[in-house]
Formats: structure tokens, sequence, C-alpha cells
């Protein structure tokens, strides 16, 4: 009974991670970009389907729909106001801000989820100071492009 178990699971982890390949050599296919935080999207969309699970008491498939919706939103806010910046530009530009990107969406997964202690000053300071560096005008991401004009 076991061995059925373990190779349901495995099967059941396998196309987890065919979805998350498929998305990942989509993104990369279409926008020759290496989205690097598409991990940091796939945790968001658990954590998004776990708390209205939880608070709704609904059946987590029924909650995909919503938040299916949620996380385009999030990803359409943040390909318009980060990613679009930089399609045109060097790899190693991409590869950047997609990391920081991931790093910015960890640390505010793990604080909303209560994994960092919130008196834990440092991811705090963190999550604010590259916040403050992307979004403020004329900043690292501000009104100018990083994209090179094409010749």
């Amino acid at each position: 009974m076991l061995l059925i178990q373990v190779l349901i699971n495995g099967i059941l982890l396998g196309g987890l991670y065919v979805c998350m390949s498929i998305g990942f050599s989509l993104i990369w296919g279409v926008m020759n970009l290496i989205n690097l935080a598409h991990g940091s999207m796939i945790i968001l969309g658990a954590y998004v389907t776990y708390t209205i699970t939880t608070n709704l008491g609904v059946d987590p498939f029924l909650t995909l729909p919503a938040s299916g919706a949620l996380l385009f939103m999030v990803g359409y806010l943040l390909q318009r106001l980060l990613i679009n910046r930089i399609v045109e530009a060097s790899i190693f530009l991409t590869l950047i801000l997609t990391f920081g990107l991931d790093m910015v969406l960890g640390v505010a997964e793990n604080l909303v989820a209560g994994f960092i202690n919130p008196g834990y000053t440092d991811a705090i300071s963190f999550l604010v100071l590259v916040l403050i560096l992307v979004l403020r005008p004329g900043g690292l991401l501000g009104e100018q492009t990083f994209a090179q004009p094409k010749t």
C-alpha cells in the first residue's frame, strides 16, 4: 500500500515539475527572458490558495480561479512596472532584475507567512530599501530605460 502511495506522489510531483518547466520555457521562448522569480511566483500562488482554503474553508480546487485571477493581476503589474523596462536590455540585466525580484518576493512571502520574525529588522530593511530604490521617481527603474536602441 505504501508503494502505491509513493508512486502516486511521484507522478503528481512530476506533473507539478512539468507544469513549472512549461511555464519557464514559455516565458524564455516567447520573451527571451530568463525569469528567476518564477519559483517565487509559484510559491505565492500556493500561499494564496492555502490562505483562501484555510480562511474560507473552501476546497483547494475551487480556489484555483480566484488564485489564478489574483496572480494574473500580480504578474501583470510586475510585467508593466518592472520587466517591460528591461526586456530589450542585455540578458545580464534581466537576470539581475529577476533575481532581485525573487529575493524581494521571498522575503515578503516569508514575512507574511510568519517564517521571519517581524522584529528581524534586516529582512524588513532589505525589503524597504529595494522598494525605495525601484519605485522612487528617477530611481533605479524610474524615468530612465535600460534598453539599448536597436541599430
